[in-house]
């Protein structure tokens, strides 16, 4: 399955990001979820009911402008290349 996967994304051009496992710094949805907070906090009223948090957040997320969430996305290269980098040089180290 991993074979077909890999043929599919090297046949339509798609490129992989090296994230490393558990890291939700390089996460967009992590940063997503921030963005919202921040939103929602800023609404001038406090919600009344428990229906009213998940509705404020619903209509939050759909008026995130898309180019905030491309914004993200292209953030994480940035950061996963620093990590990646950050990781070799911590591996020399430790061959010290």
């Amino acid at each position: 399955m991993k074979m077909v996967i890999t043929q599919y994304l090297d046949d339509h051009h798609i490129e992989l990001l090296s994230w490393p496992v558990f890291s939700p710094d390089l996460n967009p949805i992590e940063h997503a979820w921030d963005e919202l907070d921040r939103h929602i906090r800023l609404r001038p009223v406090v919600p009344r009911t428990a229906q009213e948090p998940a509705a404020d957040l619903k209509e939050e997320w759909r008026v995130l402008p898309q180019v905030t969430l491309r914004r993200l996305i292209q953030s994480m290269h940035g950061a996963s290349k620093h990590a990646s980098q950050q990781r070799e040089v911590i591996h020399r180290t430790n061959l010290l």
